[in-house]
């Protein structure tokens, strides 16, 4: 029996949903994995895998007469436990690689697929995006040589069949076979009845990700037996699915519509002058893009990030609004994982533009945005916003544009980079002082410039000498070293005396993806005009009025924010200027040269006076439990 796969969406910061597998063959695509699991132990004579997996196909039915599936329909139910989202699902297959699957949890719905050429889906706003990435490319590849039975040929240049042992699996002792590839890392374990030879378990590994599915209920169908029941457990985000089929069809007859991508239905959003609006002023802060937004005719503030696969309103802000919050569900952050639900914004304006109301996800954030930088941010227009148009951001003149895809036609004389999407951000090759070399995520949603953990582990750059600080993102906070590159090279550019972070940890959000090199943030793209172009999958690349600026860093290790007491000094880098001025985390700063700390209106205002010349003197009043201290902190390049 086939094996398929119900869409693996992502949505807000990348959280993983629903992966739906029947009976026998490779999934499409999107599954997520890790590969943490303690392994099988075996002490007997090791079996031929091949063998096993024979056995298995002889007792589903027979190999000769599960090739004979051609195609099938499939109908259940779906239960994400614990979450509050339940609904149905329809899947129409056609092998090797035609497929659709619609999904209706009630509060949100899906449709993917793949007609044949390539993969795509619809967001739950209904935007196509077409799959073309090189990751999508490798596993469409791998599909096709498992729907024919290509890891059964034991001189295979493409899979590698291994026996690991015996385990136990939902109460049934167990083969255990590993399935790998040569396409790409991905791999697979699977759990046999030492009885039956059915499979009970599997381990799908594709990091950062771990999946778990128990496979029980076999009925026979045609003559071929097939798992009507899956437990699925998605690590490290421990989002548990039951997956139970009503209707199973084979070979019936499916019209090649079926297969083709949707059409786009009337767009949710108008231009004032019908193509585009040029030049909304926006806030560049804190290397953060904070744009103004128009909500029942109340203005506030949203940061601008393509990293969010969704769009955000902020939890605090949404009840504000007395908006319906519905289903829980965790999402992958930078670093871990984070609690997230589902809302309906109502219809919003920006300069020029005005959207229909829109599904968003719902995360508390303004709470801690306050915190870092004592501005109220509203929520984060992500993918579902961006994806609409092309994209130009003026990051020196602080001036943002967007245009009508179908009418936008480039004229400038910038570099344009292709940039296949991939979970919905753009991917592009850049290199690191022409010694490390990868495909990044591009993220205007992101401050600064981050290798991926594995990415410095396998270059030797945990080690390197830098200063220790500390990152936050919607999921918390991740230690990382920092330390100065001579400069990073994308194309024809480049961009001198860069400051990039290392992860200490592998740790288990997106940061710790193995497919990348790292996150390309703001602290490079500013010195651009950018523009993101999502029907195009490219992106293109002006030098910017603040291309060659030296823009000045922090000198004195010391991490702000704002609390209730005050400002706080929240971290201390050991061996910095702060460290040795004898200031510890948790001490308030009262004044600063003399000037209450109250009078200052930002924390971009007080975190400047630390970006002063090197040798600059700093006279710090400070409160430490119930003492007052006086502390003089003289500013150092930290690089």
């Amino acid at each position: 029996m086939k094996k398929t796969t119900l869409f693996t969406a992502v949505l807000a910061f990348n959280f993983c949903f629903f992966a739906f597998q029947s009976c026998s063959k490779k999934s499409t695509e999107n599954e997520v994995i890790d590969t943490a699991s303690t392994g099988p132990t075996w002490s007997g004579e090791l079996l031929d895998p091949y063998e096993i997996f024979e056995k298995h196909y002889e007792a589903l039915g027979g190999l000769e007469n599960i090739r004979r599936e051609k195609s099938n329909y499939i109908e259940g139910n779906i239960t994400v436990v614990g979450t509050g989202l339940e609904g149905t699902f329809k899947q129409w297959n056609e092998y090797p690689l035609k497929r659709k699957e619609e999904v209706d949890l009630t509060i949100i719905s899906q449709t993917s697929g793949d007609d044949g050429q390539f993969s795509w889906q619809v967001d739950m706003n209904g935007k196509l995006q077409i799959q073309r990435d090189p990751n999508t490319v490798q596993e469409r590849k791998i599909t096709e040589l498992l729907a024919d039975y290509e890891h059964m040929n034991k001189n295979s240049d493409f899979f590698t069949l291994t026996f690991l042992g015996a385990d136990t699996a939902n109460g049934a002792y167990c083969y255990v076979v590993e399935l790998k590839n040569s396409i790409n890392e991905d791999r697979e374990w699977r759990y046999f009845d030492t009885s039956s030879y059915y499979l009970v378990k599997k381990i799908d590994f594709k990091h950062p990700y771990e999946t778990h599915t128990i496979f029980s209920d076999y009925r026979e169908i045609d003559g071929i037996f097939c798992s009507f029941r899956q437990e699925i457990e998605i690590m490290p985000l421990k989002q548990k699915q039951i997956i139970e089929i009503t209707r199973y069809d084979i070979n019936p007859f499916i019209e090649d519509e079926i297969f083709i991508m949707p059409e786009e239905g009337t767009p949710d959003f108008v231009f004032a002058n019908g193509k585009f609006s040029e030049d909304i002023p926006f806030d560049f802060v804190e290397d953060h893009i904070y744009i103004e937004v128009d909500i029942e005719g109340e203005k506030g503030l949203w940061i601008l990030d393509c990293g969010a696969s969704a769009s955000v309103i902020s939890l605090e802000y949404a009840q504000e609004l007395g908006l319906e919050l519905e289903g829980t569900l965790t999402g992958q952050g930078v670093g871990g994982t984070v609690d997230v639900t589902f809302a309906t914004l109502p219809p919003f304006s920006l300069e020029g533009l005005e959207f229909k109301e829109q599904r968003v996800v719902a995360i508390e954030i303004q709470d801690f945005m306050k915190k870092l930088s004592r501005m109220k941010v509203n929520g984060i227009l992500g993918y579902d916003f961006l994806s609409r148009f092309v994209t130009k951001i003026d990051y020196a003149n602080e001036r943002i544009s967007f245009y009508l895809p179908e009418s936008f036609e480039y004229k400038g004389d910038g570099t344009i980079i292709d940039s296949p999407l991939e979970s919905n951000m753009f991917t592009v090759p850049m290199s690191v002082e022409d010694k490390y070399q990868g495909m990044w995520r591009l993220d205007i949603g992101a401050t600064g410039l981050s290798f991926h953990h594995h990415f410095a582990e396998e270059n030797d750059l945990l080690d390197i000498k830098g200063i220790e600080s500390i990152s936050f993102g919607a999921d918390g906070e991740i230690s990382d070293r920092r330390a100065l590159f001579d400069f990073v090279r994308i194309e024809d550019f480049v961009v001198e005396d860069l400051v990039i972070s290392i992860p200490e940890e592998e740790g288990i959000g997106a940061f710790a993806d193995k497919r990348y090199a790292g996150n390309l943030g703001n602290s490079v793209l500013k010195h651009f005009i950018l523009y993101l172009d999502y029907q195009k999958q490219q992106i293109i690349l002006e030098k910017g009025d603040d291309f060659s600026r030296d823009f000045p860093r922090d000198k004195s290790g010391m991490g702000l924010w704002d609390t209730e007491e005050g400002v706080e000094v929240f971290f201390i880098s050991p061996g910095t200027p702060s460290d040795r001025a004898g200031l510890e985390k948790g001490d308030l700063i009262l004044s600063i040269d003399g000037k209450d700390i109250n009078d200052f209106e930002t924390l971009t205002e007080i975190r400047e006076i630390f970006r002063s010349d090197e040798g600059t003197k700093i006279q710090l009043k400070l409160k430490r439990g119930d003492e007052i201290l006086d502390i003089e902190l003289v500013l150092e390049e930290l690089f």
